[in-house]
């Protein structure tokens, strides 16, 4: 490389720090009069129901995902098709939540360690044990693998003054049975947290809104007691006036960006997809949802009334008409006019035929980093990936607050971010989005095999004839890539389980 071009590269990599350093100074003094609490909003949570200031119920369900890639089309049309029958009878508002979290492989890690204790438990098995447990240690922190955790969350929308509380504790638990049932019948679990003690509901459903915060935050206990301790020691005096939004809320938010904002110190950017597919496949969604990105996803989903979609869509059938008739046909605004006539008529006739319900969908994407610069790169790689699946992402300029209010976990899109993000979709395509994926394959009891390409922990038990039809195994390779030594461990692995 030539003197010169070598003086250009450093000249140029001294712009960019630079420019990340000017974008870090010009993050403001918090502001005494400015309170995080007021993202909250939550007065009470009781029976597992969140109830906001402004009187809405939500609810929150983790749900247990299935590995729906690694089942053949036609099982994929059926679960898809269940989906599709769920939606039908949802509640009209819905979002759905996918959180990129850290592995710790913490549970597996403790079962694990528990053949030490066996009574056949060799000297060599327990060496063999500790080798493991510190290779699968190594494995998780550094290629920082993550997991996805999936929630639905839909409040009560009938409109009432003062609704008893009873009434309306019975008619989400009826969504909750129902949505319940149709995991089920995809392949999926529900987290029902319902059949233990009214505490335990109220510590997870606190934990899945700090999360959203802080992915390494403690327990809610462990949490709520280093807040009450540091209030204590700051004040003694306002420890009574201690309240839910005080446990839960960010330490930090600071909006000083256009393009970014920064919360609990990692700095986040959120994107909206702008243009979609006109024709959809099962899962439509997964090269981002199981990407190795780390990114969050927020799926919006709104059904319009059948009686309005109906004038709608032909309102938009007769201006489309309208369009072709006073332009030249071979101009590229024509040809955008037919594609929009002909998905216009498309969902007419589905209406019609199969009394298809018409929704509005918005799928909102977070993207955080540690550092700015890191930050800059994985948005260029995300709209890189979004853009080869024809679903590319446009960023919210200028809307960063209204962003990070729609991705809290209270089923509230904002009205300009709707505007600009949503997209109107009929019944079928809106299930095939199904995104309750974990592309990886992890049994309760596997034998560790390591990490995928899509950087997700993977450990198999081939003997589980729940899932699988046959115990056996294949491993193919070129001679000399390790397939006596994979061979090696994988029984050495299942003699120790």
């Amino acid at each position: 490389m030539k003197l010169s071009d070598l003086a250009q590269k450093f000249s140029d990599y001294d712009e960019k720090e630079k420019a990340i350093l000017k974008r870090k100074n010009k993050k403001p003094r918090p502001s005494t009069r400015f309170r995080t609490q007021s993202f909250i909003n939550i007065r009470d949570v009781s029976d597992g129901i969140i109830i906001t200031n402004d009187d809405r119920y939500i609810r929150i369900i983790e749900i247990v995902p299935t590995n729906f890639f690694n089942k053949d089309a036609l099982e994929q049309e059926r679960i898809v098709y269940q989906f599709a029958q769920y939606l039908n009878h949802a509640p009209r508002t819905m979002q759905i939540k996918v959180m990129s979290v850290p592995e710790t492989a913490e549970d597996y890690l403790k079962v694990l360690r528990s053949y030490k204790n066996l009574p056949n438990a060799t000297k060599q098995t327990r060496e063999m044990v500790d080798d493991l447990a510190a290779e699968i240690k190594d494995t998780v922190e550094i290629y920082k693998l993550t997991a996805n955790r999936f929630f639905v969350i839909y409040e009560f929308e009938e409109f009432q003054m003062s609704p008893d509380f009873n009434y309306v504790r019975k008619i989400l638990l009826g969504h909750e049975l129902a949505l319940a049932e149709c995991m089920e019948r995809c392949g999926c679990k529900v987290v029902n947290p319902r059949l233990t003690d009214n505490q335990y509901i109220n510590t997870v459903l606190y934990e899945y809104i700090l999360m959203h915060f802080d992915r390494m935050a403690p327990d809610f206990e462990t949490q709520s007691l280093q807040i009450y301790q540091e209030i204590a020691d700051r004040n003694p005096m306002k420890v009574d006036s201690l309240t839910i939004e005080d446990y839960l809320s960010p330490k930090e938010v600071a909006f000083y960006d256009r393009k970014f904002c920064e919360v609990n110190g990692k700095y986040v950017s959120y994107h909206y997809i702008s243009d979609y597919r006109h024709r959809v496949t099962a899962g439509w969604l997964n090269p981002l949802l199981s990407s190795s990105y780390d990114v969050d996803v927020d799926i919006f989903f709104v059904r319009e009334d059948r009686r309005k979609a109906k004038t709608i869509v032909r309102r938009s059938v007769d201006m489309q008409e309208l369009v072709l008739e006073n332009i030249n046909s071979n101009t590229s605004v024509a040809m955008e006019s037919r594609q929009n006539m002909q998905d216009a008529l498309l969902l007419r006739e589905k209406m019609y035929s199969e009394s298809a319900d018409m929704y509005y969908l918005s799928v909102l994407v977070t993207i955080s980093a540690d550092e700015l610069d890191v930050l800059d790169d994985k948005i260029r790689e995300v709209y890189n990936l979004m853009e080869t699946k024809d679903m590319p992402l446009l960023p919210l300029d200028l809307r960063q607050e209204e962003g990070f209010r729609s991705t809290l976990p209270f089923v509230k899109l904002d009205k300009d971010v709707m505007r600009i993000s949503s997209r109107n979709i009929l019944c079928g395509e809106l299930a095939s989005v199904f995104p309750f994926n974990e592309p990886s394959i992890f049994d309760e009891g596997g034998i560790f095999i390591g990490k995928n390409k899509a950087g997700r922990f993977c450990a198999i038990n081939n003997f589980d004839t729940t899932k699988y039809d046959k115990p056996h195994m294949m491993f193919l390779g070129s001679t000399g890539s390790g397939k006596t030594y994979a061979g090696q461990l994988m029984i050495g692995r299942s003699r120790m389980a």
